[in-house]
């Protein structure tokens, strides 16, 4: 019975490090989409630094151009968030924040 549960958790850890990858590797494409679709207005900004919701609006319809709806059944089956009330901050939302 102890091979059962070890074999469990293994395939649970399996999951939720499958889950990260494809999470993260969403994420650098949310970015990256945001990032092209910011350096259209950057000289809309003399500062040259966009205001948090600009940056938040660029994420959020980055994030919208994917049908995520089978991710967040797997999120959710894991008992993890399923993004379902992202909008108001994409990255932090996604569990995982910027380091730029």
């Amino acid at each position: 019975m102890v091979t059962t549960n070890r074999s469990n958790q293994d395939t649970y850890e399996d999951v939720l490090k499958q889950l990260l990858a494809e999470i993260a590797k969403l994420r650098q494409t949310i970015e990256n989409n945001a990032n092209q679709r910011l350096q259209k207005y950057q000289g809309t900004y003399h500062s040259g630094t966009f205001p948090q919701s600009a940056s938040n609006l660029a994420h959020y319809l980055a994030l919208r151009q994917f049908y995520l709806r089978h991710l967040q059944d797997r999120l959710a089956h894991a008992g993890l968030s399923s993004l379902g009330r992202a909008e108001a901050s994409i990255l932090s939302t996604a569990g995982i924040n910027s380091a730029s």
